[in-house]
């Protein structure tokens, strides 16, 4: 049974391993707000040592289905294959990819296609109207750069796609992409943003109209040992376009990369990884970076004191990710993971957190995990 609630939230992500262990990581009451978009990560990617434990090398096609079967089972999740027409050929989508949505199906992954408007146009929409399911109400996510919603004819563009695909807008979501926008500005950018969403209104009656964009910085911002506070423009950009309040309409919902930035980089990980954390408050991110030298529970235990010791800290009880940082500051944990685990809470924060602003201002309950005994919090969370 496919477990349903209000959307509120669409997070994108890379399909990194951290990032899927915070999804598997969410409360239920948090996970049934959101819909992820996971991007499915190129060969090399797949292949690394840090991700080589998710997709199988024997398959013809990346197993996407088996993997979120482990993490993300009979929910909404929005697939993105853009790297893969590379690697196994546009032309022939239509004999591969409808078997990645069917596999996933199969397993209980109710996986929807999404792909731009550019793309569809470029590549054709057969492959995409053969991986379509019927399922589900919502059955296909349709992404619009910002740049050609300047277009005329984008109206027209549109509805030659979606009739291609055998849709109407109340069968898809639709994501305004401002990926490429400087947010630096809120106030500049909002009415921009206003004026995209209503544009797309136009155009039907969408299941959700989906802003995406972050301002978080492509480089690390902090220095060894410094704690560096970025604004969360996106959302604040957000709000204002939107006038965020009860009375918002219920089809407009927020997107953003997380806790990482728009940059789509799959270069393989450097052979020390930046030893930080990167902790979302209501207004900023706090990226608090850890000493250059010491061992890696060391630093990370100063990293995470830093965290609880900040105002901005939602205490152990707002996500399991936040009982770990607790657990690791306070309570002489034994160890204070690894890079996966430190992507892993830093995903797992801030959808909480994103999740729990929204719901705030759409009286939507979100429940506190239960407290531990000191020093036994990790073996609860599994980690």
């Amino acid at each position: 049974m496919l477990n349903r609630k209000k959307v509120i939230y669409v997070p994108s992500l890379r399909m990194k391993k951290g990032e899927l262990e915070g999804l598997f990581w969410l409360r239920d009451d948090v996970a049934d707000c959101i819909i992820p978009l996971l991007i499915v990560p190129p060969a090399k990617e797949r292949s690394s040592s840090s991700q080589e434990s998710l997709f199988a090398a024997d398959k013809s096609i990346p197993d996407v289905g088996g993997v979120l079967s482990k993490y993300w089972v009979r929910r909404q999740v929005f697939v993105d294959p853009r790297v893969l027409f590379k690697e196994y050929g546009a032309d022939k989508a239509v004999n591969w990819l409808p078997q990645l949505f069917n596999r996933a199906l199969n397993l209980g992954v109710h996986a929807i296609p999404c792909a731009g408007l550019a793309t569809l146009e470029t590549m054709g929409v057969a492959a995409f109207k053969a991986a379509i399911s019927g399922r589900d109400g919502l059955k296909f996510c349709l992404s619009i750069q910002l740049g050609d919603m300047a277009d005329l004819n984008i109206g027209t563009r549109v509805q030659d796609v979606l009739q291609g695909l055998g849709l109407k807008p109340s069968e898809c979501a639709v994501i305004a992409d401002f990926t490429d926008s400087d947010l630096s500005e809120p106030s500049v950018v909002a009415p921009i943003i206003r004026g995209a969403l209503e544009q797309l209104q136009g155009f039907g009656q969408w299941q959700m109209i989906v802003f995406l964009g972050t301002n978080y910085p492509e480089k690390n911002p902090a220095k060894p040992g410094q704690t560096f506070t970025c604004a969360r423009n996106e959302w604040h950009a957000w709000t204002q376009a939107v006038r965020f309040d009860p009375s918002t309409a219920q089809q407009m919902v927020f997107g953003d990369f997380a806790a990482d930035s728009a940059k789509i980089d799959f270069k393989a990980g450097r052979a020390q990884p930046i030893r930080h954390s990167r902790y979302t408050t209501t207004a900023h991110w706090l990226v608090v970076r850890g000493e250059a030298e010491g061992s890696d529970y060391e630093v990370m235990k100063d990293v995470f004191e830093r965290i609880v010791t900040s105002e901005g800290f939602a205490g152990a009880g707002f996500s399991n990710a936040d009982a770990y940082i607790y657990d690791v500051a306070r309570n002489n944990s034994p160890k204070a993971g690894n890079a996966t685990t430190w992507r892993q809470v830093n995903t797992a924060h801030h959808i909480t957190q994103v999740v729990a602003d929204i719901a705030t201002v759409r009286n939507i309950p979100i429940s506190k995990i239960p407290t531990a005994p000191a020093g036994v919090q990790q073996d609860l969370l599994g980690v």
